[in-house]
């Protein structure tokens, strides 16, 4: 614990001095008193991401988002771990508050959504599946800069608690280790990190 601190106190300072960064910036973008971006990227615990920014005053922010797990990305995953004949396909969909305390970039917020994990088996059992669904909130702190007239770069990072969990098996392998794996961590609180540019307008 103690080794992480630095590290936090590193993000937070760094957060914070890079306020009077952007209260810096000669063009007028972050003074709209409205501003609405779309942003896409990398994310953790499903892979790619893409979400929709309101920005109001300056102060705080409302959007929603929509994760998924690229069909290839999955199948390229299951052949390195020699898992062929299974198939995984995720997505996840939350609503998202964001406070900027400094009214600059670092910002505080939380999220809250679903997200469903579906895993299917083929073995000489014949074919089970699993179909998980998890109703989760996720307190989060970051960073969301934007130059010019729009272009924005935005990183966070959190947990995703899981608040719900609904898991339905069927097959006759529904206790292979894959499925077995998968309903043993269903509830385990999950990190959180996204990465994403976009354009705020």
């Amino acid at each position: 614990m103690r080794k992480r601190f630095p590290f936090a106190v590193w993000f937070v300072l760094s957060a914070v001095a890079s306020t009077a960064a952007i209260a810096d910036e000669a063009d007028g973008a972050r003074h709209r008193a409205v501003s609405v971006g779309v942003l896409v990227g990398p994310s953790l615990p499903v892979p790619a991401n893409i979400s929709v920014l309101v920005k109001l005053f300056d102060l705080f922010a409302v959007g929603g988002s929509y994760g998924f797990l690229p069909h290839q990305l999955s199948q390229a995953a299951l052949s390195a771990l020699s898992l062929s004949d299974t198939s995984v396909e995720a997505w996840s969909r939350d609503v998202e508050v964001r406070v900027f305390p400094f009214r600059g970039a670092f910002f505080v917020g939380a999220a809250a959504g679903e997200q469903h994990v579906g895993v299917t088996v083929r073995d000489a059992n014949g074919i089970s599946g699993l179909d998980l669904k998890t109703r989760y909130v996720t307190p989060r702190l970051g960073w969301l800069g934007t130059w010019g007239p729009g272009f924005s770069v935005s990183f966070d990072m959190g947990a995703q608690l899981a608040l719900k969990t609904d898991l339905a098996q069927t097959g006759a392998a529904s206790q292979t280790d894959t499925l077995s794996t998968v309903s043993k961590y269903a509830s385990v609180p999950q990190p959180s990190m996204n990465l994403k540019i976009g354009w705020m307008f």
